[in-house]
């Protein structure tokens, strides 16, 4: 038994992604990924930004409908992210599964990704903020959203390793 709960231990730490380098906007309202250049909302869509943290409650909604407003294709608006885009941000496994700094107040909800299921299109992709793990529903239901974009300028600041404090 002992032997069996340190492979699991392993697996888990091997699986979680390593910490990620981020930037800020100067509002302090977008997150800038270092590696892949992604911009993200620090709030999920509903919830507003209020200077240090997010504030509301998250708007749930279906994924037909958040693909109509937000669409897919990737452009200089924002958009709903993809399954891998989403994984970028999460860490799986893990409660929460979101760096808590850079998306502060962030609820443990399903957030829908832009990625349909691969056994049928009735369903698509969400991950769940309460463990990190992927997870298929059907595209009526209603999940939290979180928005991203590619890069669109180099202004950004408070270049630091994500487990830092901020230093306001």
């Amino acid at each position: 038994m002992k032997f069996s709960t340190q492979v699991f231990l392993t697996l888990l730490a091997t699986n979680v992604h390593a910490e990620a380098d981020y930037r800020y906007s100067e509002d302090g309202s977008v997150v800038i990924e270092a590696n892949s250049g992604l911009e993200w909302r620090r709030c999920l869509e509903g919830m507003q930004w209020q200077g240090d943290s997010c504030s509301g409650e998250p708007l749930k909604i279906d994924q037909r409908a958040a693909l109509a407003k937000w669409g897919e294709a990737p452009s200089k608006n924002w958009r709903l992210p993809n399954l891998e885009e989403l994984r970028t941000i999460t860490k799986e496994y893990m409660s929460p599964a979101f760096d808590e700094i850079a998306f502060p107040n962030t609820p443990a909800v399903g957030v829908w990704t832009s990625s349909l299921y691969a056994r049928t299109t009735d369903r698509a992709q969400y991950i769940h903020y309460a463990n990190g793990m992927s997870y298929a529903d059907y595209r009526a239901e209603k999940h939290a959203i979180r928005l991203v974009r590619n890069r669109v300028n180099n202004k950004a600041e408070s270049v630091r390793n994500s487990d830092e404090k901020r230093s306001d």
